[in-house]
């Protein structure tokens, strides 16, 4: 490979990143597909907006752009917030809606994964800051 390519393909963290948030994404959409095809258009119609904006946000991981990674870490963090009370239910035993409870299991993990990958290595905080534009 030469250096132009090395300098235009993220780092690994990130390339983990976009396959969680793009993963995540692709699962709204369908399942916002479903929806609307069952007849509840109003949650349907939300899923699919939430995943088009989801695959907006992995482009703007993969190109190195700030504002989809503060958008990418502020989500996992609210939806750790608003799913985590429910995994705790589940591990503690009570009884959880099947849907519910399988957003928990897969929200809690990507949140989590999403939040680590992005601002701890050293490489995926380079690939962000290197866009900065310099102080003036």
């Amino acid at each position: 490979m030469n250096a132009a390519a090395d300098d235009r393909t993220p780092p690994m963290p990130v390339i983990i990143t976009v396959a969680v948030v793009g993963t995540i994404a692709v699962l709204l959409f369908a399942i916002g597909a479903l929806s609307i095809a069952s007849g509840q258009i109003p949650d349907g119609a939300m899923r699919m907006i939430l995943a088009i904006f989801g695959g907006v946000i992995a482009r703007g991981l993969w190109r190195g752009w700030r504002g989809p990674r503060l958008l990418a870490v502020g989500f996992s963090v609210i939806s750790l917030l608003t799913t985590g009370p429910t995994l705790a239910g589940l591990a503690a035993g009570r009884d959880v809606p099947a849907l519910t409870a399988a957003a928990a299991v897969m929200f809690v993990p990507a949140g989590c994964a999403v939040i680590v990958l992005l601002l701890l290595p050293s490489s995926s905080r380079a690939w962000f800051a290197r866009h900065r534009r310099p102080r003036r």
